[in-house]
This record gives C-alpha cells, sequence and structure tokens, in this order.
C-alpha cells in the first residue's frame, strides 16, 4: 500500500497543470501528493529533473500517476502503482503519420509489460483509447476550483470577448483574433488575451491589424477571476481540447461561452453556450451572435451552466472519483 502520489506534467504553462494542483491540494488524509514538472519555464525538457525523478523512483515504492505522453515513458521506472490520465483527443492517437505510429507503438508496449491503471477526462477519449490503444479507461472528469469564480456577477451586456491559454497551434487563436477584427470594424468591443507560447510574437503582430488598438494582451494570470472580471464573454477556438478548463471556469464565473465542440462540451447536452466551427467565417458569426443576444437570455444561459458545473466538477466529486475508481483499485 502507498500514501504518495507523485503527479508527472509536462509543463506548468498548461491547463493539465492546474488540473493537477487541483487534486494535489485537495485535504485526504489517507494521500499525500507531489507534482514533477518536466519542463522548465520556457518550455525545454529538464533532462536533470527527469534523471532525478527515474533514480527515485527506482529507489522507492511511491505511486506514478502521469499526465500526458512524455510523463507516460518515466511509468517503468517506478516500483510501485502506476497510472496515466489522458487529458485530450490528441491527434497522434488518431493518426497515422510515422511519428504518431511511433508513439502510439511505445505506449501499447508500456500498457501492456507494466500494469498502468488509466482514466480519461471523456467518453471520446474513451473511445479513441480503446480503438486506437486497445486499452479501457474510466472516464473522470476534470476538476475545477469553484469558490474564486462563482460570486462574480453576470454581465449586463456583451462589450469584451476573452481568449486565455497557452499560445500553440491547437488553439487556434490566429483565426480567432482574425474573425474579432472582422466583426469589430466599428470598435465598440474589446479583446482581452491571456497566456503566453511560442506564437506569441505572431499573435501579437496579428492584433495590429486591428486600427482601434481593442485588442490587449495581458500575459499569464495567476487569479483567474481577474480574467473573467475583465470580459463577458470567452471564446474557445481550438481544434482539439481535453477540458477545455477554461470553458469550465468561465461557466462558473457566469460568463457566455462561444466554443468549438470540443472536449467536455462533446459529453453533455444540457450546456448552453454558441457553438462554432474553427473557420474564421464561422467565429465572425458567433461573435456577431453573442453581440446581440438579450440580457435575459444572458442570464438563463450562465445560471445553467454554473448550476451544471458546480454540480458535476467540483473538487470532492472528482477527487473521490479518483479515490475509488483508479488510486485505491
Amino acid at each position: 500500500m502507498f500514501n504518495k502520489v507523485i503527479h508527472v506534467v509536462h509543463w506548468q504553462n498548461s491547463g493539465i497543470y492546474h488540473v493537477v494542483k487541483t487534486l494535489s491540494q485537495y485535504k485526504d488524509a489517507e494521500l499525500n501528493h507531489e507534482i514533477v514538472v518536466l519542463k522548465d519555464k520556457n518550455g525545454h525538457t529538464s533532462w536533470k529533473q527527469i534523471k532525478k525523478l527515474c533514480l527515485s523512483l527506482l529507489t522507492s515504492s511511491t505511486a506514478i500517476h502521469a499526465h500526458s505522453f512524455l510523463p507516460c515513458l518515466l511509468l517503468p521506472f517506478n516500483m510501485g502503482k502506476k497510472f496515466s490520465t489522458f487529458h485530450s483527443d490528441y491527434p497522434f492517437l488518431t493518426n497515422s503519420d510515422l511519428k504518431s505510429k511511433i508513439k502510439k507503438n511505445i505506449l501499447r508496449l508500456i500498457l501492456k509489460f507494466f500494469t498502468v491503471r488509466i482514466s480519461c477526462i471523456s467518453p471520446k477519449i474513451q473511445s479513441i483509447l480503446n480503438s486506437n490503444l486497445s486499452v479501457d479507461g474510466c472516464v473522470i472528469f476534470n476538476p475545477v476550483e469553484v469558490d474564486n469564480l462563482k460570486t462574480l456577477s453576470t454581465p449586463n451586456e456583451i462589450k469584451s470577448f476573452g481568449l486565455m491559454g497557452r499560445f500553440d497551434y491547437e488553439k487556434n487563436f490566429e483565426s480567432a483574433i482574425k474573425a474579432f477584427i472582422e466583426a469589430n470594424k466599428e470598435g465598440k468591443f474589446e479583446l482581452v488575451i491571456a497566456g503566453d507560447g511560442q506564437l506569441k510574437d505572431k499573435l501579437m503582430g496579428l492584433s495590429q491589424l486591428c486600427s482601434h488598438n481593442s485588442i490587449n494582451f495581458i500575459g499569464q494570470v495567476s487569479n483567474k477571476s481577474d480574467f473573467y472580471k475583465k470580459i463577458d464573454c470567452l471564446v474557445c477556438s481550438s481544434f482539439y481540447e481535453g477540458g477545455p478548463l477554461v470553458v469550465m471556469e468561465a461557466m462558473l464565473a457566469k460568463r457566455l461561452i462561444i466554443s468549438t465542440e470540443v472536449g467536455f462540451l462533446q459529453s453533455f447536452n444540457k450546456l448552453l453556450y454558441i457553438k462554432t466551427g474553427s473557420n474564421i467565417i464561422d467565429l465572425k458569426g458567433a461573435i456577431n451572435i453573442a453581440k446581440d443576444i438579450p440580457i435575459e437570455k444572458i442570464e438563463d444561459m450562465t445560471k445553467n451552466n454554473q448550476l451544471f458545473c458546480e454540480k458535476h466538477f467540483n473538487i470532492d466529486t472528482i477527487y473521490n472519483q479518483y479515490l475509488n475508481k483508479l488510486w485505491l483499485t
């Protein structure tokens, strides 16, 4: 029996890290938790950290919980219990190019020859794992911190839109920014962008095409409520997602949502949001719809979503699912 779980994540500036942080801070009399990050703040792999972790795992019976592909490669080094959570429908799981095949074969070998308990954060990912890796994983949705966000008020009108996340290809922020510029010809609205990443310079350059100086980059935010106070409507333009955690947070904060059909949004038909495609035309159309939604409808949509997230994604519910479906099985 173990009394400690080491959670291994690839990068601190990611939604996965914040999910794991929420889990690890839960008050539990049975288990202690530690988080190990494999990449530094610049996104470079820390081989020193990996070496240190491997030596520690080889000499102890501590449980290890891997949270993405790179951490999964360390599972064979652990002498104790092994767990893995798939937080997204990563393209390599379904793609047929050589690199994707290699990654899938590596995962198959690890999961076949080592006893690894698996979870995933949506039924869609569960189906993909079964079809492409021939493994069964239980579904446990991501937890979200409720208390700091649910006290915010519903916006009286839609004047400001927001994007938050890593500046990477899969987030599709480039299309979202272009769509906002097209929909804001008169300069009556604002776009607030929080985050950082490899596409930062490109996105900031793109924002200069906006003639009204209405696109504001605010960098990484440590207090999420500060971001949601600045916006009335969150835009999720992603090609693929696990959570997306930012949408859960925005729903708790009673913000209107524009989103592609990704992550947990595919699993629940009771959630009320403006659905959009990932292309510029669809995103522009969704922004135009959001601008004209009556306040009464905004109140109904945001209240419905907040109550749903409080019930299904609160930390008490999700942590106990991890205990009973994964860690203590």
